[in-house]
């Protein structure tokens, strides 16, 4: 079992390389949003690994142990915003994770 910042880092470093990598450049008009792509996708794969009840149980939580590591997280309406404009990415993303550690093959 790891503790939760060496997970976040690794889960971060891991959705960082393949949005890099593997997804376009975003193009949005309009101001730049809070959070980057990669930071929005490691927080909502974070959310749900962790199995929080609900969007406001989580970010409750994430405003109180994860902020060192996102300094500018966003309001939660903010936040949920992003999660849903970054809905492909998030997919993309969990389908590499998938197929890089091989979660098919477990139980």
């Amino acid at each position: 079992m790891i503790d939760t910042d060496t997970f976040l880092t690794t889960l971060y470093v891991m959705v960082d390389d393949f949005c890099t990598l593997s997804l376009p450049l975003e193009t949005r008009p309009g101001p730049q949003a809070a959070l980057t792509r990669s930071e929005v996708v490691t927080l909502a794969i974070f959310g749900q690994w962790q199995g929080f009840g609900s969007e406001r149980g989580f970010y409750r939580s994430a405003r109180r142990h994860v902020r060192a590591a996102f300094p500018m997280l966003p309001t939660r309406e903010q936040f949920n915003r992003q999660v849903r404009q970054q809905y492909e990415a998030l997919v993309a993303c969990l389908l590499h994770l998938v197929q890089l550690l091989a979660a098919q093959r477990g139980p």
